[in-house]
């Protein structure tokens, strides 16, 4: 039976991804965060969610004269892959806001 000791000598969260240096706690837990390399395939699972969550941002961060454009954008997202890059644009734009004195 491993120790807990042993545990986390092997542990991804100490050690790093397989065939790589890099710890998963060291800042972004080993993630790819380019929403290009997201898997252009349809909308499912918890994704709607998380897409009404960016759009509901993007109304706040927004003039009511963007809402038509914004609707349009989401219209026209099909794939993880569209709603990745748009999500993305809208944690942006609302990292850029939160700098703002």
């Amino acid at each position: 039976m491993p120790t807990v000791g042993d545990l986390a000598a092997t542990s991804p969260l100490v050690t790093g991804i397989a065939g790589t240096q890099k710890p998963l706690l060291g800042g972004n837990f080993g993630l790819d965060r380019n929403p290009a390399h997201v898997a252009n395939v349809p909308i499912d699972g918890a994704l709607p969610g998380f897409l009404y969550s960016a759009v509901v941002q993007d109304f706040a961060l927004r003039d009511p004269s963007h809402y038509d454009e914004i609707r349009a954008t989401v219209a026209a997202i099909k794939t993880q892959r569209d709603a990745a890059i748009y999500m993305d644009d809208v944690a942006k734009r609302m990292a850029a806001k939160r700098q703002q004195p």
